[in-house]
């Protein structure tokens, strides 16, 4: 399924968790109520981890205006809601933002508001202080993803700071890339696919797409961001990078 954001739409309707984090632990049709507690988990460690490396780059930092793109179920949203005086969740999926949504309200947090994108993208320049993506933007086709991280840097005021993750790298054999690119662009490949592993015909496959970081640096220059540190990621065959910046309240030497 070429388009990524139909694909995650669908994603979103009939295996929510297991969209967010690839295993059979958390699949609707599995073993996921008892696991729940442990997804939820990841997300606090995660968040705890972000914020320990920013604080590396800036010790006086405290997230209060925050985003969350790409929140899924709430996974991270809601640990960002407890250290957050306000939350911006935004997904591309409706039945991700309800799940989110009813995640939030059992918890009662009433602190988060949840959007889609075309909403995010209405948002106003220097609206919130913290923005975050967690492997989210390498599902996006690059060229939409460099417009999506431009609208995540806008919207940061001076002095905020930013934590994005990309994938910049595909250690897959070159056979293995090949076989991905056809189940995603050839009709009827997918579907194949689906029916040989016991899936819905329409159960889309991830994307996976590696990003410029040429282009990305270039755009933080050019958007006043000029102290960014890097974390590299592995997630099987495939190395990203976590960006930690500052916007800055000045201009650069």
């Amino acid at each position: 399924m070429r388009d990524s954001d139909r694909a995650w739409e669908i994603l979103g309707e009939q295996d929510p968790y297991y969209a967010v984090l690839v295993s059979e632990d958390f699949r609707g049709d599995g073993p996921l109520a008892r696991n729940l507690p442990a997804f939820f988990d990841s997300g606090k460690d995660h968040l705890q981890r972000v914020l320990e490396l920013v604080h590396e780059f800036n010790p006086a930092f405290a997230p209060n205006a925050s985003l969350d793109f790409g929140c899924g179920v709430g996974r991270v949203t809601i640990p960002l809601a407890e250290v957050s005086k306000t939350v911006l969740a935004v997904d591309i999926s409706p039945g991700m933002l309800n799940e989110a949504r009813k995640n939030c309200a059992d918890r009662n947090l009433t602190n988060v508001t949840f959007m889609g994108v075309p909403d995010f993208m209405r948002i106003p320049d220097g609206s919130v202080n913290f923005v975050h993506s967690w492997i989210v933007l390498q599902h996006i086709p690059a060229q939409k993803g460099h417009a999506l991280i431009a609208k995540l840097v806008s919207i940061l005021e001076a002095g905020g700071v930013g934590a994005i993750h990309v994938t910049i790298h595909d250690y897959r054999p070159r056979l293995t890339r090949a076989l991905s690119w056809i189940k995603i662009n050839v009709p009827g490949a997918g579907m194949l696919r689906n029916i040989m592993l016991g899936r819905p015909l329409n159960f889309p496959h991830m994307q996976m797409n590696v990003y410029r970081l040429e282009r990305i640096f270039k755009l933080l220059d050019e958007q006043g961001c000029h102290r960014v540190v890097s974390h590299f990621s592995r997630h099987g065959k495939h190395l990203g990078v976590l960006l930690i910046f500052e916007k800055s309240r000045r201009p650069s030497l």
